[in-house]
């Protein structure tokens, strides 16, 4: 317990310090009174604030025995105000990542179906894995759409997180689980610069995958 303690202050430290990097004005521990707004006497870990826009983060040693719903609470009580956003960081997740995720700009249904045009472009020049890379980004902004949609405490959350609460949550079938941890895997060797040979067939699954999501 004591340990967890301690990595969660370091890992409060160093969020704070990539954030402020990153332009933000961070403040640690804030009381509810320094708060923009009313979250019910909850007090964050951390609140960056950047451009009227702003951060509201939690840290904690892994998801295990969390009271989740009491954090759903706050996610949901955070996300009711524009430009504002929670991030759950665990201690075995990436800063970087999960504040990227955070910052991320989620395109609507529509924005995806038309990138799909520059995927079969790279399919049509035979470049695979770059077409690999762009459908897994569709898919997996359409994972964090779908999350929006149900509600969950899971926009923080890496991929791998994602795809396995929202199948737990029923929001995925046991076939469309399989496929996005087949591609996922394929994807991060490809990003991890493995010899690998993507072929037109898993690109071609992957544009199925996500015609099948998006239509679910």
């Amino acid at each position: 317990m004591k340990n967890n303690m301690i990595n969660e202050l370091k890992q409060m430290q160093q969020a704070a310090a990539e954030l402020e990097n990153k332009g933000y004005t961070v403040t640690i521990e804030p009381s509810p009174d320094s708060l923009p707004f009313d979250l019910g006497g909850y007090r964050p870990d951390l609140m960056a604030v950047k451009n009227g826009e702003g951060i509201i983060i939690e840290i904690k040693a892994s998801l295990k025995r969390l009271p989740i719903q009491k954090y759903q609470d706050v996610a949901d009580r955070v996300s009711s105000h524009s430009g504002w956003k929670f991030a759950l960081i665990t201690l075995d997740e990436p800063i970087g990542s999960v504040i990227s995720v955070a910052e991320m700009k989620l395109p609507n249904r529509e924005e995806l179906r038309e990138k799909l045009g520059d995927v079969e472009t790279l399919v049509g020049m035979k470049m695979y894995s770059p077409a690999l890379l762009s459908i897994w980004i569709q898919i997996e902004s359409l994972l964090r759409i779908k999350v929006s949609t149900s509600n969950m405490l899971l926009n923080s959350l890496q991929p791998n997180r994602v795809i396995n609460c929202l199948y737990s949550d029923g929001e995925l079938s046991m076939s469309q689980f399989d496929k996005l941890k087949e591609l996922m895997k394929l994807r991060n060797e490809v990003v991890h610069g493995f010899n690998v040979d993507v072929t037109e067939q898993q690109v071609r699954c992957g544009i199925a995958l996500f015609n099948e999501l998006i239509e679910s």
